[in-house]
C-alpha cells in the first residue's frame, strides 16, 4: 500500500494539459511528497462540495520501476512537463533528479532543510 506524507513535500512539478474537446490548456500543479517509495505525485484540488481532494498522479517505487516506465510508454510522464523543482533536503532526492534528468527534464534544485 503507498503511503505519503503530503506535509513533507520533496517539490512540486507543474504540467500542461489540452482537453480534447475545446483544445484549452490548463496547468496543474503537481507535489512530489515523501512517500514509503522513492516519490510520490499527487495533485490537491477541491471536489464537488469544496471538500480537499487528493489525487495520485504517479508514483516511483524505486529506480528500477521509473526505468520499466520509460520502456513501456516512452517516458515518466504523459503530459508535458512545465518545471520541476526539487528539495534535495529529503533522503531520496538525489536518486529521483538522477531518473528526472536522465528522462530528459530540467530539475531547479534548492536545499531547505524542515524546522
Amino acid at each position: 500500500m503507498l503511503r505519503y506524507d503530503y506535509k513533507n513535500q520533496m517539490g512540486k512539478m507543474v504540467i500542461e494539459q489540452t482537453n480534447m474537446i475545446d483544445k484549452e490548456k490548463r496547468r496543474f500543479t503537481i507535489l512530489i511528497c515523501e512517500a514509503n517509495c522513492m516519490a510520490a505525485f499527487v495533485h490537491i484540488g477541491k471536489d464537488t462540495e469544496g471538500k480537499e481532494l487528493h489525487t495520485l498522479y504517479s508514483f516511483f517505487a524505486d529506480r528500477a520501476h521509473a526505468k520499466r516506465i520509460v520502456k513501456s510508454y516512452g517516458s515518466l510522464f504523459n503530459d508535458k512537463v512545465v518545471s520541476i523543482e526539487l528539495n534535495m533536503a529529503f533522503k531520496s532526492s538525489k536518486e529521483l533528479l538522477d531518473v528526472l534528468v536522465k528522462d530528459g527534464h530540467k530539475v531547479k534544485c534548492y536545499y531547505k532543510k524542515d524546522e
